[in-house]
């Protein structure tokens, strides 16, 4: 929820339906539909499903179209990503590439490169925050606000209507 709201703007407004459908699971969705509305006045969507696959990883797959292009990743946001103009081909950034250009903008030294490469990025950078006392980012509001917005959902599916955010 908290890249949702990076990239798109605070949400004002949510539609949830959810299906609860996987045997031994009660109370655990299987499926979860989502339209946010955003206070820029343009709508996203969110699909979520528990697809039971052990050899598949557990990705997001995030896809976004706007006036003149287009951008996805398969793997979360570390690539590969394609980009397509409003004509032309769709460029790709290989998975390499993209985890290259994220360490220059990011400075990261080879060590941490390391440890961003295992997926170990956020819990260093952290800890290294808590360690030299200062405040780590994303914040508690960060995750708040995200919360907020994903109790939302859950008031949305369960109601069957549309919640408002303030």
């Amino acid at each position: 929820m908290d890249v949702f709201r990076w990239l798109f703007g605070e949400v004002t407004a949510v539609r949830c339906h959810t299906r609860e459908a996987t045997p031994g699971h009660p109370g655990i969705e299987d499926v979860a539909l989502v339209t946010f509305q955003h206070e820029g006045g343009h709508q996203t969507t969110l699909t979520s499903v528990w697809h039971g696959l052990d050899d598949r990883p557990s990705t997001r797959y995030l896809e976004v179209f706007f006036e003149g292009g287009y951008f996805a990743t398969e793997h979360d946001f570390i690539g590969p990503i394609r980009v397509q103009g409003r004509s032309g081909p769709v460029r790709e950034m290989s998975a390499e590439e993209v985890f290259e250009r994220y360490v220059e903008l990011a400075g990261l030294d080879e060590e941490t490169a390391d440890l961003a490469r295992a997926g170990m990025m956020e819990d260093v950078a952290f800890l290294r925050c808590a360690a030299e006392r200062q405040p780590a980012f994303p914040d508690f509001r960060t995750a708040l606000a995200a919360h907020r917005v994903v109790d939302a959902c859950y008031r949305s599916a369960r109601d069957g209507a549309e919640v408002q955010l303030a």
